[in-house]
């Protein structure tokens, strides 16, 4: 089980996959070019997963009624699982997002490179999508609902 309830800093990045629980409610960062990649998380407050140039991976849901960021600085940033959240904030270069099933507060997605929606449901109050430029592409997948 991986639980952080302040700043945990990896200097060689960190991969936690099933079948241990990973429960979050602080700051997991990865510094340099190191990846951050999870298998199911569930949040237990406003939390933060933080690389500077590495990618940041989530294979699975992600759930909490909290507000979840996720800076990948110049690295990718995929959620391929579902997320229920209080608020989600994606920063990187490419970001592929699947299904957010419902958040209360703001999703806000930047991209220096790219936006890539895979899923088909996106609810929440207000959304935001910035692809860093005209000349950058957001792609959607699949039918999609924005809710």
């Amino acid at each position: 089980m991986l639980t952080a309830t302040d700043t945990l800093t990896f200097n060689g990045g960190v991969t936690a996959t099933a079948p241990g629980a990973i429960f979050i409610a602080g700051t997991v960062a990865a510094s340099g070019t190191y990846d951050i990649t999870l298998d199911a998380v569930t949040l237990t407050a406003d939390s933060t997963l933080r690389t500077v140039d590495g990618d940041i991976t989530e294979n699975e849901t992600i759930d909490g009624s909290y507000a979840l960021i996720i800076d990948a600085g110049t690295g990718d940033a995929m959620v391929s699982g579902g997320m229920n959240l209080a608020a989600l904030t994606i920063d990187g270069g490419d970001i592929t997002v699947d299904d957010i099933a419902a958040a209360s507060g703001n999703i806000t997605l930047t991209a220096t490179d790219s936006i890539t929606l895979t899923g088909s449901s996106y609810g929440t109050s207000q959304q935001m999508y910035d692809a860093g430029g005209d000349a950058n592409p957001i792609y959607v997948n699949e039918e999609v609902s924005f809710t």
